[in-house]
């Protein structure tokens, strides 16, 4: 294991961030080792990762059909191309272009002339603000500005509520995908505003319909499920047999609050390791399969840490 991250990554990602607020010791091993980071998310082979990014992919492209199908036009892919690189370190000139690399400054021009152009629908536009650097999955024109899309392979994105002794899935959108948005959208407006172009509109989830029963042709509008978030929203729900309203707050992180956690971040990724167990330790961890206090490198919330009695160690950070 690297006990010290050399330099910053590149770019801090909405990946990073989400894992930050998570867990910051998880986005600290992603950021010092990417290897150590896919056992963590049980991610052991290249298969495995590819069947992961493979089902993603399914969702995405049932998400734009979706939306061609529901605003009438083609979707313009702007997913970033790659150019190959010379690899210094071989001394094969027979193997000149080894190394591929995103071409990012196509990538971003490519989605700020799309949106000068106003093109209905975009596909994998790419913005950057800063170190952070944001793809989104889609953008649909709206009015003179856009609404964002986030496609999610999964059946649900809400919180459980009891309702009239049934658990719905109605309650406020978990934190992680809030934190997804909320980054996205802090890089996508300043990202507008430095073209001058207008802000983002709403925001959106699309996922899957875990109820919709294929009889027939696949229906993509049953199969498809739109739910915004950044909204404050009432719920009327029967809890102990009495009618009750309940505030439903989806709002996303403010750009104060954003700011804040990308520098502590930023800072904590660059810490030494014992920098970083005293700064934030914790015991305890869903991945303790992998790092358990038996295990070489501890838990991934208190790695380094030696004490077994959860109660002594406090979580610094949160």
């Amino acid at each position: 294991y690297i006990s010290h991250l050399k330099h910053l990554p590149m770019h801090l990602t909405k990946s990073l961030f989400v894992d930050f607020m998570d867990y910051p010791k998880l986005a600290r091993r992603k950021a010092n080792n990417p290897t150590v980071y896919k056992k963590i998310r049980k991610i052991e082979t290249e298969e495995q990762e590819d069947h992961i990014m493979a089902i993603g992919q399914a969702v995405e492209d049932v998400a734009k059909t979706y939306l061609e199908q529901r605003y009438q036009t083609e979707v313009l892919d702007l997913m970033p191309r790659r150019h190959k690189l010379k690899d210094e370190e071989s001394d094969d000139d027979d193997e000149v272009f080894v190394k591929a690399e995103l071409d990012l400054p196509t990538a971003l021009a490519d989605t700020i002339n799309a949106i000068r152009d106003h093109v209905p629908v975009l596909y994998q536009p790419t913005f950057q603000y800063g170190e952070c650097l944001v793809r989104a999955d889609f953008m649909v024109r709206n009015w003179s500005s856009y609404d964002l899309y986030e496609a999610k392979a999964k059946s649900g994105i809400r919180k459980d509520i009891t309702d009239d002794g049934e658990k719905k899935p109605l309650w406020s959108i978990e934190s992680k995908f809030i934190h997804d948005v909320s980054f996205q959208s802090y890089v996508i407006n300043h990202s507008l505003a430095a073209h001058d172009l207008g802000q983002l509109w709403s925001v959106f989830f699309v996922y899957l319909n875990k109820e919709y029963i294929k009889n027939g042709d696949l229906n993509i509008n049953a199969l498809i499920r739109p739910d915004q978030a950044g909204r404050i929203n009432s719920l009327e729900v029967i809890q102990r047999n009495k009618p009750t309203t309940l505030e439903i707050n989806d709002s996303l992180l403010s750009d104060g609050e954003l700011e804040l956690k990308i520098n502590q971040m930023k800072n904590y990724i660059t810490l030494t390791e014992d920098e970083a167990n005293r700064q934030f330790l914790r015991a305890g961890t869903r991945y303790l399969e992998y790092f358990g206090e038996d295990k070489p490198f501890g838990t991934v919330m208190g790695m380094g840490i030696h004490h077994s009695n959860a109660s002594y160690v406090q979580d610094l950070f949160y």
